[in-house]
């Protein structure tokens, strides 16, 4: 299914973004959960109050039930909040890069199309990454996977980042639990029926 501008009409006076946003990763966890998570892996959603009139309400958490629950993985969807102000940005930067820091893996899903801040492209600033990580200033929505590793020369974080484009389907990324294997995730098949329930199709 093509990817839809969720922030121009006519789709956005169809469906709000929110009830996507939250269709959406309650779909991803069913994917993880029904398929794709192997024993002793959990996925979970986590609900966090809005703050400043962000919108940043739910976030896919993935946990290792086989000791004490740790979180290993976390799948962010970005919301107009969380780049419309520099304070909002810089907030969004800061929660991946301390959990990359932490060693969980992150993928980011910035389908916000009446926005140009490329919250990706901070991140890398941010955390001094390979400039080859970078995208364009204009470039459209994205998605990456992000995977913290450690080695004899300290570490770092590789990134598999996707350029998404209104139109086209979304392509499949990597997910590489830390400690476990590395999954192919299909948000296409989850967006697709995000779509469905809120009847877009």
């Amino acid at each position: 299914m093509p990817l839809r501008d969720h922030f121009r009409p006519p789709v956005s006076t169809q469906c709000g973004w929110p009830s996507i946003h939250m269709t959406w990763a309650v779909d991803v966890i069913e994917q993880l959960n029904g398929r794709l998570l192997p024993d002793g892996y959990r996925a979970e959603g986590e609900v966090s109050p809005a703050t400043n009139q962000s919108f940043d309400l739910f976030e896919v958490r993935i946990l290792d039930s086989r000791s004490g629950r740790p979180l290993v993985a976390a799948i962010e969807f970005v919301s107009p909040g969380n780049k419309d102000r520099d304070d909002a940005r810089s907030a969004f930067v800061s929660k991946i890069s301390d959990l990359l820091h932490t060693g969980i893996v992150v993928v980011v899903v910035d389908i916000v199309t009446h926005r140009s801040a490329n919250l990706h492209n901070e991140l890398v600033a941010a955390m001094n990454l390979a400039e080859t990580y970078e995208m364009r200033p204009d470039d459209p929505p994205y998605l990456v996977s992000y995977a913290p590793f450690r080695s004899q020369g300290g570490g770092g974080v590789n990134c598999w980042p996707n350029r998404l484009f209104v139109g086209e389907p979304i392509p499949e990324t990597p997910l590489a639990l830390r400690g476990g294997p590395i999954l192919r995730l299909d948000l296409e098949s989850a967006y697709e029926s995000a779509c469905r329930k809120n009847r877009l199709v």
